[in-house]
């Protein structure tokens, strides 16, 4: 019995240290359904690749049908022509929100194409966009 309860502690233990190491990386996947900062629009990255509503503005056009993340973090928009505009991923949210080639997801906040969005329905994500608004709009 005792080696049972050791056993279950220890598990537990375990499954809070990985917990607390996952949500204090600031790691966020693009998998989500994502709220422009200050208006209602949404769009959603599936993990099947697919997308719903994920704007194309930042390249010739065409209807975004999918996308892919490549080992280095690159993001890939594939359109429905059959183009694909490739972002790089960046650690500075200021540079992703001024330059269209770069995005940047971190806590909860995804900067794309000179937007900042947060996860629809978390407040935590949606405080952390608006301070992201509030330093790259100095």
């Amino acid at each position: 019995m005792k080696a049972v309860r050791r056993l279950f502690i220890n598990c537990a233990l375990l499954g809070s240290l990985l917990y607390g190491c996952s949500m204090g990386s600031g790691a966020t996947s693009i998998d989500n359904t994502w709220q422009e900062l200050g208006t209602q629009a949404t769009m959603t990255f599936y993990s099947d690749g697919t997308t719903r509503d994920v704007s194309n503005t930042g390249g010739v056009g065409g209807r975004t049908v999918g996308y892919k993340v490549q080992e280095d973090e690159t993001l890939i928009i594939e359109r429905d022509y059959g183009g694909e505009e490739y972002y790089d991923k960046t650690e500075d949210s200021s540079l992703a929100f001024e330059d269209r080639n770069y995005y940047y997801l971190e806590n909860g906040v995804l900067v794309y194409l000179n937007h900042i969005y947060f996860i629809e329905g978390d407040k935590a994500s949606e405080n952390n966009a608006q301070k992201i608004a509030d330093l790259v709009t100095e």
